[in-house]
Formats: structure tokens, sequence, C-alpha cells
């Protein structure tokens, strides 16, 4: 290798490369965990909605039932399928909730993952940087020393001799 080259600016570039590219995986795992975490803070306002929703109606239509009296078997029927739709509306929201939860728990997990490897790899960069910092301060020295034995040997050269 040249003198005047770092012999590991290569490997200094593949790894400048590498964390540039864990930068962006790194970003859109951030974006990806930023829209599961609001689906999933959607998904517990829906469950919370439907549910709210569902004892509205319950306290409504019972008190509407007896309200002139005695309800029939017909009101009261239609009371508990309403009821039953509105459950069903619940589950459903709960299940969304819970897919949400772990579509969440992935994508935080993947980020996770994906802060890690860019630790490494930074600090794999940041390693190389002080090798190469140090070999320039090694080859700063070596061409000062160099100059200096030049002025030495100039200074010999000139010098008169008895």
């Amino acid at each position: 290798m040249s003198a005047s080259k770092f012999p590991l600016e290569p490997l200094r570039t593949v790894r400048g490369i590498r964390l540039h590219a864990l930068e962006t995986e790194l970003k859109q795992c951030r974006e990806r965990q930023h829209i599961a975490d609001e689906e999933r803070m959607a998904a517990d306002e829906r469950l919370q909605q439907a549910s709210f929703a569902r004892q509205d109606f319950a306290d409504r239509s019972w008190a509407g039932m007896f309200a002139d009296g005695a309800p029939t078997a017909l009101a009261i029927d239609r009371y508990e399928r309403h009821l039953q739709l509105l459950d069903h509306q619940i589950a459903l929201c709960r299940a969304e909730l819970e897919e949400r939860e772990i579509a969440c728990a992935q994508a935080q997990a993947a980020l996770d993952r994906a802060a890690a490897a860019w630790r490494q790899a930074r600090g794999k960069l940041d390693a190389v940087d002080e090798m190469k910092q140090g070999w320039l301060r090694e080859m700063r020295g070596r061409i000062e020393w160099s100059e200096e034995q030049s002025l030495e040997e100039l200074f010999l050269q000139r010098a008169p001799t008895h």
C-alpha cells in the first residue's frame, strides 16, 4: 500500500456504507413501529367506543322498555339480540386490538434489533476511524522526523569542516 493512503481505507468505506444502510433500516423500523403503535391506539379506541356503545344501549334501552310498563317478549328478544350483536362487535374489536398489540411488539423488536445492529456498526466504524487517526499521527510523525533528518543532513553538508 502507498505510504500516503490509509491501508484500511477500503474497510472504512465498506463500514461507512454498511452504517448508512443500517441508518436507513433503523429509520424505516422507527416509522413502522410508530405506525403500528398508532394502529394499536386506534384499535384500543374502537374497543372502548364499542364497549361504551354497548353499555349506553343497555342502559337506555332497558330503561326505555320499562317506561311504558312491562316489556313484551318480542322487545326483550330484540334487546338481547342487539346486545349479542354489540358483544360480537366488541369481540371483533378486542381481536383486532390483540393483533395490533402483536404487530406493535414485533415492530418494537425489529426496531430494537436494528438499533443494536446500528450501534455495533457505529462501534466498528469508530474503531477503524480511531485506527486511521493513529495512522495519520504516525505518518505526520514520520514526515516530521524525515524533514528533521533532511534538515540535519543539509546543515551537515553546508557546515565547514576544519
